[in-house]
């Protein structure tokens, strides 16, 4: 539970840093030298806020994934990850972003889309929440 306070918390705080200097950090990795750049440093802007709506879902869905990977029970989240990335994320980023015409945008949006629905339902399934959560394993064997 403190693990997934703390990192949700970091995440957070790292969501509001990239959302205030995204057009900075766009800027220190492009030269405003070439021709094209105040176009891709819009787009890197752009797409750097579509990515940090995922920064706390993504964060949650790991640390969860990961308690239930140290107790070995990998079962769980197969069938979430599957069906949240590979079937609705992938396949609405190419409608988004190549038969709507969104760009590189519709693919992230998808992608993040995907990323929210991994985290979603894991709470409706208490199995995998008492398990990480009211394990009584010894700390010392």
């Amino acid at each position: 539970m403190v693990a997934m306070l703390l990192g949700t918390l970091i995440a957070a705080l790292l969501t509001v840093a990239v959302i205030v200097a995204r057009s900075e950090i766009a800027e220190r990795f492009l030269d405003k030298s070439v021709g094209d750049a105040d176009a891709t440093i819009g787009l890197t802007a752009e797409l750097l806020m579509v990515a940090a709506s995922l920064f706390v879902t993504d964060a949650a869905q790991s640390i969860a994934a990961g308690g239930l990977r140290g107790l070995k029970n990998t079962r769980v989240p197969l069938p979430f990850v599957g069906i949240a990335y590979w079937l609705v994320g992938f396949s609405l980023g190419y409608v988004l972003g190549l038969k709507i015409g969104l760009g590189a945008t519709g693919i992230w949006i998808g992608l993040s889309i995907g990323t929210h629905l991994c985290r979603a339902p894991r709470p409706a399934f208490p199995a995998a929440g008492e398990q990480v959560c009211s394990q009584s394993r010894p700390l010392i064997a």
